[in-house]
């Protein structure tokens, strides 16, 4: 039994399908800093924690955030910035379009609604963003492996165009890079890179840095709401 059990949990960690999790600033879901166009089930609650620490500028902050789903299209979150001046943050996204077999889908949304974040400032921040999955585009066979890609433009931390890549090397691990050409946290033009490992049905682990000078680490946990 006591093998049956370890290949049983086994099965579990190494088969867990990806799930769409918070942004490493809570409140909408995402990649890191960009948003794509997933949204949280209907009558689930995302939770989330992200701390990223200073290493050769920024400053260091943690944010704690709150997902729910509204509808199959629509979720509403709030974050937490705990840092020098701690703030709070209310976003909402919506689905416009959903994805088919040929067209991308599209959403639209916007961060801190109230411009109440000054850890950030410059908001409040609206976006409108395009999904694509092109993993039947860029391989053939039973080992091809799913990439999503995103596109957006917007105001505030999202000023500019902003893009990212979310790319399921095995089972329950992906790599996720970005580019914000936004301002945050006074920096601009931000590359980002991590990855995030789908640990659990329902809890995401992740690891990042930003911008060539921060270390971020987090996670994220859904739960149904009835």
């Amino acid at each position: 039994m006591k093998i049956l059990s370890l290949v049983m949990l086994a099965v579990v960690l190494f088969a867990v399908p990806a799930l769409a999790a918070s942004s490493y600033l809570g409140g909408f879901s995402g990649l890191i800093y960009t948003p794509d166009t997933l949204t949280v089930p209907s009558q689930s609650l995302d939770l989330s924690f992200h701390d990223t620490f200073k290493f050769f500028g920024g400053q260091d902050f943690t944010a704690y955030g709150g997902i729910y789903g509204l509808s199959p299209s629509t979720e509403v979150g709030l974050s937490v910035f705990n840092n020098m001046n701690n703030s709070v943050a209310l976003s909402g996204k919506f689905r416009l379009v959903d994805e088919t077999a040929d067209t991308p889908s599209v959403a639209i949304g916007v961060f801190d609604i109230t411009n109440s974040a000054t850890t950030l400032g410059g908001n409040p921040a609206g976006y409108l963003v395009i999904s694509k999955d092109i993993t039947a585009q860029v391989g053939e066979g039973t080992e091809r492996r799913p990439l999503r890609l995103s596109l957006g433009a917007g105001s505030g931390i999202f000023n500019g165009i902003f893009a990212s890549a979310d790319y399921s090397f095995a089972p329950t691990w992906s790599a996720i890079v970005e580019f914000n050409g936004g301002h945050l946290d006074g920096q601009t033009n931000l590359f980002n890179g991590g990855v995030r490992w789908s640990a659990l049905p329902g809890l995401r682990v992740d690891a990042s840095f930003i911008g060539f000078q921060q270390l971020a680490i987090g996670g994220s946990y859904r739960l149904a709401i009835q």
